[in-house]
């Protein structure tokens, strides 16, 4: 397993947490177990086939995406521009 798996894994991970807790994220836990008995929710619900995720998951994913843009299309121009900084200092 890479490190990409891992990431992968934890972003699905989260997800998936998401999803499942997104029905009951406000709700107080005597009224969660009230309605889905004493071991909780322990299925999605689903809306038209598919379970919901709330902004949680939606910031997550965003964060991931401007980390990874930033390794990948900024990391490169910010290392070079520090260098150069560094090198005029230098002289």
């Amino acid at each position: 397993m890479d490190c990409l798996d891992r990431y992968r894994g934890c972003l699905l991970g989260g997800a998936a947490g998401d999803a499942l807790g997104y029905p009951v994220e406000f709700d107080r836990r005597a009224d969660i177990l009230q309605a889905y008995g004493p071991r909780g929710i322990t299925d999605y619900a689903l809306m038209d086939g598919v379970a919901q995720i709330s902004d949680d998951t939606q910031m997550t994913l965003f964060t991931a995406n401007a980390l990874l843009w930033q390794l990948c299309y900024c990391g490169p121009l910010v290392r070079l521009i520090f260098r150069t900084i560094f090198r005029e200092k230098k002289q």
